[in-house]
């Protein structure tokens, strides 16, 4: 039985131009089916028609109708795909002056059709022939005359197709129609288990796309793509950069990466805290060398990069207690706070760091929301510090810098402080200017030399004052913050004006709390979305998975002014994809534990389902038989029975045992001894 295909469906089959069809157009049958011109399978070259025939028993289904449908079959079982809806609700500024301007052609037909009345004026109007606009027809052909689009003419029965579509759809739907295939690989949709060949070999640590392309041309066969159907390196690299980045960095990166860039996270409200109330700390090292001069227990003039410990005030973002040593300890932790408590008195919470030093000073202080069982030491090493300052202690969560606000101090004193210096080590080797590498270098053959003290290394005892007169003049006297409650003004500013001199005197401590039509292009970044300053989450479990596929992708996020509560998440061509609210922000209280169980059991959901997902690709790709480079590699390896010869070092064979001998005592080996002698 013939085949038919459409025009699209004959060039994609034959692989030839358009300009070529219409030049060979004779040489084709064609007929008209079903009100649509169709043409004969019969006149493709032989290899198209055997690439036809080979697709057709395949029975592909259709292709998915979005990216999110594109990428469903690595979710399958895992998370429910996402429904995209086909009517656009934004339109990007070019597609919005496209729709403008057929609004404007079609317009007088619009009048024409909406008020009978004023038809009479239309009379007046004549199209190329001489007749006179006397109905709405002679008027689209009037306006299809008169008018054009980027310099190319338009005929009648588009003027109608737009009026159409703007009775319809409205204004949005003047604009281009959006590719039904934008965003897919056809060729992955014909081949699925391609797909889950190459993802499976790009989805593991230090993989490449070469890597995935060129298991797909060893095993092509297995996954049944013949060679004439192979795709190029660049298809497979577009399918794997379009994979959704959760999977590829949990995959990829590692646990950590895929918990600090993809889950999302809680934040906390600072204007509820009163100033000096509550206290954050934690250790930094500085990205700067320096050499010993003022530290017991470090040789003189040593090289050394000093670790930063600090308290800094969680309402005011201010620095209060800090201190440098060689190395993080307890000792180092009482000294930032003796200095912090003689200047500005004792907080009521500390919320610190899971380090031991950090435990041990802690070990004994009053805990939030629980008691523990040990009450009494008698030595600082024993009960701690904070225990006898009547200070709470909250343990922050490991491994989470979103949980500490003083990491975001910290990378200000990295960029701002440690850059200033000539020896700036950035922190990374691979990215340290030459001239520190070389003042290392240098400073390492002077101490060789016994000549330390001509090092151009600043001493350790003049970067510490200078990185105080810092701390106290540039950052807290002038570093003016635009974070949630500072209102552009220097931690000093906020510091004196919600805890005068006069108040500064320990007070009992208390438990309180810390903790839609326009349309704007923002990045989602922790399964959430930035506008205005405010963050905007998920506002069910659907519109949760939408946006983590979705992270660190640009979206167009579609609200209303006067209703800030709200909004709604499309992608860049306008389709809805996820429904946000605007994040409450939690208090430093008990109220807060539900909110804060339910994000972590969000967080654990999303990552089982790119952990399963992961898992469901290889255990996918093992069943159909693929073998890794490593398995392909043992396989070639295997030594033949013939080699023994050449085999040198051979296995030393032990004597045997009897296993029913009993051990000598050493009784038994002395009177033998005595034996022999006699």
């Amino acid at each position: 039985m013939t085949s038919w295909l459409t025009l699209p469906e004959y060039l994609e089959v034959s692989g030839i131009s358009r300009r070529t069809f219409f030049r060979r157009r004779g040489e084709i049958e064609s007929k008209i089916i079903d009100g649509t011109m169709k043409y004969s399978a019969a006149s493709l070259p032989l290899e198209a028609r055997v690439k036809l025939d080979s697709q057709q028993a395949k029975s592909v289904e259709p292709a998915p109708a979005s990216k999110a449908d594109a990428l469903a079959p690595l979710f399958a079982g895992v998370a429910a795909p996402v429904v995209v809806q086909a009517e656009r609700i934004a339109l990007s500024p070019e597609s919005e002056r496209q729709a403008s301007e057929r609004l404007a052609i079609i317009q007088p037909l619009l009048d024409y059709a909406a008020d009978p009345g004023s038809r009479r004026r239309f009379a007046q109007l004549r199209i190329a022939d001489g007749r006179t606009v006397t109905t709405a027809d002679l008027l689209a052909t009037y306006l299809a005359e008169t008018h054009s689009v980027n310099g190319k003419k338009i005929s009648g029965r588009t003027i109608w197709n737009w009026k159409k579509a703007y009775a319809t759809g409205g204004f949005n739907a003047l604009a281009r129609g959006i590719r039904k295939d934008k965003g897919q690989s056809r060729f992955f949709a014909r081949y699925p288990g391609a797909a889950q060949l190459v993802a499976s070999v790009y989805l593991k640590p230090y993989q490449t796309v070469a890597r995935a392309y060129d298991n797909l041309l060893r095993e092509h066969e297995l996954y049944g793509v013949p060679v004439c159907d192979l795709p190029s390196y660049e298809t497979v690299r577009t399918y794997l950069e379009a994979l959704p980045k959760p999977i590829a960095v949990l995959a990829r990166k590692g646990e950590r990466a895929y918990s600090e860039r993809m889950t999302p996270y809680l934040q906390r409200s600072y204007e509820d805290i009163p100033a000096n109330h509550i206290w954050v700390a934690d250790h930094m090292i500085h990205d700067v060398e320096v050499r010993n001069d003022c530290f017991e227990g470090v040789a003189e003039n040593a090289p050394m990069r000093l670790r930063f410990s600090a308290f800094i005030d969680m309402r005011t973002r201010k620095f209060v207690g800090y201190c440098w040593a060689p190395e993080g300890n307890s000792r180092v932790i009482t000294t930032a706070v003796r200095r912090g408590i003689e200047r500005y008195g004792p907080p009521a919470i500390v919320y610190c760091d899971n380090g031991k030093d950090y435990r041990k000073v802690a070990k004994g202080a009053r805990p939030v929301a629980r008691e523990w069982v040990e009450q009494e030491y008698t030595s600082l090493e024993r009960t701690g510090v904070l225990q006898r300052l009547d200070v709470a202690v909250q343990f922050c969560m490991p491994y989470h810098p979103q949980s500490k606000l003083i990491e975001r101090a910290f990378r200000i004193v990295h960029q701002k402080f440690d850059a200033l210096f000539p020896h700036y080590t950035t922190g990374n080797a691979y990215l340290r200017p030459d001239q520190t590498t070389l003042a290392m270098m240098h400073h390492r053959k002077l101490l060789k030399m016994d000549r330390g003290a001509e090092s151009p290394l600043v001493t350790a005892s003049h970067f510490i004052r200078m990185a105080t007169v810092w701390i106290e003049e540039d950052y807290n006297a002038g570093h003016h913050h635009g974070g949630r409650g500072m209102d552009n003004r220097t931690p000093d500013q906020v510091f004196d004006a919600l805890y005068p001199l006069a108040e500064r005197r320990a007070s009992d401590p208390a438990v309180l709390s810390q903790l839609l039509w326009e349309t704007r292009k923002c990045l989602v970044t922790h399964t959430a979305i930035t506008l205005n300053k405010r963050r905007y989450v998920a506002a069910d479990p659907q519109s949760s998975g939408a946006l983590h596929l979705a992270n660190r992708t640009d979206v167009l996020v579609c609200y209303d002014p006067h209703d800030p509560e709200r909004a709604v998440v499309a992608d860049l061509d306008g389709r809805p994809i996820a429904q946000v609210e605007a994040e409450v922000l939690q208090s430093h209280s008990a109220d807060a534990k539900p909110a804060i169980k339910a994000s972590m059991q969000e967080r654990r959901r999303l990552r089982n389902a790119v952990v399963g997902t992961v898992r469901q690709i290889h255990e996918n790709v093992a069943m159909m038989g693929h073998k890794s480079d490593l398995e392909h590699l043992h396989e070639r390896a295997l030594l033949p029975a013939a080699v023994g010869d050449s085999i040198v070092h051979r296995m030393v064979t032990k004597p045997e045992q009897t296993p029913d001998a009993s051990p000598r005592y050493i009784g038994d080996i002395a009177a033998e001894f005595l034996s022999e002698e006699a």
